[in-house]
């Protein structure tokens, strides 16, 4: 009975934590994807500073994602931001939006991945 308590403790401190991880990663990504398309739809508007408002929003929340998130996919999009802030300076620019895309569906990735499912719990 002496273990019991501190196991079911041990058990609901890690259930807390991994629904507190959950949400934040969730939460952050979906704010990331609203913050890339509306930096796609203003730099289609011809304003330029949204890329460096997402670069500002990455940067803030990169390294908590890394706790929780696989560091390639968080170094690829980390690649993608700067790429994303370098062709967000030059008007009608294909490399943009093939930046903003990637970082999309990196982003898309992690979500993914962060679900629960059966394959990700065993």
């Amino acid at each position: 009975m002496k273990r019991i308590i501190p196991a079911l403790i041990i058990l609901a401190a890690t259930i807390g934590i991994f629904i507190g991880s959950y949400y934040y990663v969730n939460s952050t990504c979906k704010e990331a994807t609203k913050l890339i398309e509306k930096c796609i739809t203003d730099y289609e508007n011809g304003d330029k500073d949204n890329a460096k408002e997402f670069k500002d929003y990455w940067d803030k929340k990169e390294k908590t994602l890394s706790i929780f998130v696989n560091h390639t996919v968080i170094d690829e999009i980390e690649v993608s931001v700067a790429e994303l802030s370098y062709h967000s300076n030059f008007k009608d620019n294909t490399m943009f939006y093939d930046s903003a895309i990637r970082i999309k569906t990196l982003i898309h990735q992690i979500l993914e991945d962060t679900k629960v499912t059966a394959h990700s719990i065993f």
